[in-house]
């Protein structure tokens, strides 16, 4: 008899986890068949209305046309950036033009 309230008290956690369980189960197989409605009513049905057709006749310009065009404004970019970056430095290097720049400074 002196066990009996040990026994009780042991049913009584056991049951308290099954409840608790039994409504975890419960809320998850319902999310599960929400998810499952929702995934069956979220279809997306495309129409094709006008199929894509291939072209007869290459388009323009070429490759080797843009690869040489390319070519030649990088070559220009970069000789007017030398051109720029010489005229600066024989500029800066100018001992009156350095008076006159840390005057204004």
């Amino acid at each position: 008899m002196s066990e009996t309230p040990k026994a009780l008290m042991e049913y009584a956690n056991i049951s308290a986890e099954l409840e608790l369980a039994t409504k975890i189960y419960g809320g998850l197989l319902s999310s599960l068949e929400n998810m499952r409605l929702q995934d069956a009513t979220e279809k997306v049905f495309v129409e094709v209305i006008d199929p894509a057709v291939a072209p007869e006749k290459k388009s323009e310009p070429s490759r080797s046309m843009i690869c040489v065009v390319g070519t030649m404004a990088g070559g220009f970019l970069g000789l007017l950036l030398a051109f720029v970056v010489e005229s600066l430095q024989k500029v800066l290097a100018d001992p009156e033009v350095r008076a006159k720049f840390k005057k204004g400074v």
